[in-house]
């Protein structure tokens, strides 16, 4: 009895083993049947694609800059004196020639006359020696001569006579030495009166002419100087303007030593009412910059609206703010700067390449091929086919890419770059399967690039993989050319992306 229910016990573990080798054995076979039918039913890729289509790629060089007057100039009086009146206000549009304010005059109105007296005087002069002595003059002469000789004859007589009493002894030595000098000074008054009648009769000397002639010059000039200071106490605005500065007041007294830039340091200071815009341009960007090139800009005032505008100058020598160099560039704003303001901050956009109704493809593209050729590359165990019309390295089900294939490359040639062209490689959705082709690029801006040969418009170009809410790409730049350091601005509209799933 209890042999039986000892093997009774045995046959019932050896049953259970087997029951549970069979549902091991079922689950795996369930597991791999699973495993196949996922396999047979994996989901290709979504492709985002883009339609190649006509549109413009615009170049540019972005920069901030400011708004200014064409013209500007800080006005102060000539001479330090007090102000007497002044006829402006801040704001104050005024004319060519307008009174803007009036200096006390008092003290140059005395030196005008002044000035006036001396050169007056400096005329007379002139005149007198030029015209010659008149007939009375000339009696006069004669008549001192008369009398220097009468003098002279009355002292020679004293002499001899004080000559012989000395020698009789009836006549001291003092005496007789006093009458040889009344002799000596008769005989010297004699001479010149003979000299000034002589002068008179023979006129004026050209040297005395001349120098009364630079004398009057000197009376002259100095008139001219004090009428120069009485006229600069009038302040008038050299051209038509806007005054935008007025510091100082009525009884107020000023110096001459005032900045002819500086508003704060100007008594007066004005500003045309003509605006150009000058731009700083970084030295990386600036050999872009030409003289006649389109520029577009924006100011925080009127941010919906952009103004036009052309490079009208470009500095020779760069300043350097913050360790960075950067250059002035003026842009005449023309017209349609009559609503800006002087001072307000403009985004600027400088147009150096622009290029109207060409192919166009987001730059993305290309850069994302590179990345799904490299990758293909990879999992291929980086094997490609460089020979033969067709070639199937990167492409899912070995498609034939359009073009002739390049002899070492295995991609498609499509045409010999020229100058300032590239070439690249995008993918293009054929059958719902991206397949390589080698295209010509030319003209690019931030965001789409010019294809010059090797695509047609309406041909869908490959931008990524993902789904309308999930969506995946290497970037928004392609390997083909360089971004303006300053940005550039994107040429025409962002072409739709579409999704095609792959077969």
């Amino acid at each position: 009895m209890a042999t039986v229910t000892g093997a009774a016990k045995g046959g019932f573990f050896s049953n259970k083993k087997i029951i549970w080798a069979a549902v091991v054995f079922l689950l795996l076979i369930i597991a791999a049947g699973w495993y196949w039918w996922a396999r047979g039913h994996r989901k290709s890729p979504d492709y985002l694609t883009v339609a190649a289509s006509k549109g413009s790629i615009v170049e540019a060089v972005s920069a901030s800059g400011k708004i200014e007057a064409l013209h500007s100039i800080g006005l102060s009086f000539k001479n330090p004196g007090t102000i007497k009146a002044i006829y402006v206000k801040e704001g104050q549009s005024v004319k060519a020639g307008q009174l803007l304010a009036l200096q006390d005059a008092t003290d140059l109105e005395l030196q005008v006359k002044q000035a006036q007296a001396n050169l007056d005087n400096a005329l007379a002069r002139l005149q007198s020696l030029q015209a010659g002595p008149l007939a009375t003059d000339v009696t006069q002469a004669e008549a001192s001569v008369e009398q220097a000789q009468a003098e002279y004859d009355n002292a020679q007589d004293t002499l001899k006579r004080n000559q012989a009493l000395y020698d009789a002894g009836a006549l001291s030595e003092i005496d007789l030495n006093n009458a040889r000098k009344a002799a000596a000074t008769a005989a010297g008054n004699l001479k010149k009166a003979r000299a000034a009648l002589e002068a008179l009769k023979n006129g004026s000397r050209p040297e005395d002419i001349a120098a009364a002639q630079a004398q009057v010059e000197a009376a002259r000039a100095q008139l001219e100087l004090a009428r120069n200071n009485l006229a600069a106490t009038e302040i008038r605005a050299p051209w038509d303007g806007i005054v935008t500065n007025v510091n100082g007041q009525a009884g107020q007294r000023v110096g001459s030593n005032t900045s002819a830039t500086d508003p704060s340091n100007s008594f007066i200071f004005l500003i045309s009412p003509e605006l150009q815009l000058r731009v700083q341009v970084n030295e990386a960007d600036i050999n872009k910059v030409k003289v006649g090139q389109d520029v577009e800009f924006t100011v925080n005032a009127m941010s919906d609206r952009t103004f036009n505008g052309k490079v009208a100058a470009i500095a020779p020598q760069a300043q350097t703010v913050s360790n960075i160099q950067l250059y002035d560039v003026l842009v005449n704003v023309g017209d349609g700067g009559a609503s800006l303001k002087a001072g307000e901050t403009a985004s600027v956009t400088i147009i150096i390449n622009r290029k109207d109704n060409v192919i166009t493809i987001p730059r993305a593209a290309i850069a994302y091929a590179q990345g799904y050729l490299s990758r293909a590359a990879q999992s291929a165990g980086g094997r490609a086919t460089s020979s033969g019309r067709t070639f199937s390295g990167g492409n899912p089900g070995g498609r034939s890419a359009q073009g002739t294939v390049g002899p070492a490359t295995g991609i498609p040639s499509n045409g010999t770059p020229r100058s300032g062209e590239n070439q690249a490689v995008i993918l293009v959705l054929e059958g719902g399967q991206p397949v390589k082709r080698q295209v010509v690029t030319g003209a690019s801006d931030e965001r789409n690039i010019e294809v010059v040969s090797g695509l047609t418009a309406g041909e869908q170009v490959v931008v990524g993989t993902g789904s309308a809410g999930n969506t995946s790409s290497t970037g928004n730049t392609g390997s083909t050319g360089r971004a303006n350091s300053g940005g550039n601005r994107t040429g025409g509209p962002q072409q739709p992306v579409m999704f095609f799933r792959g077969r």
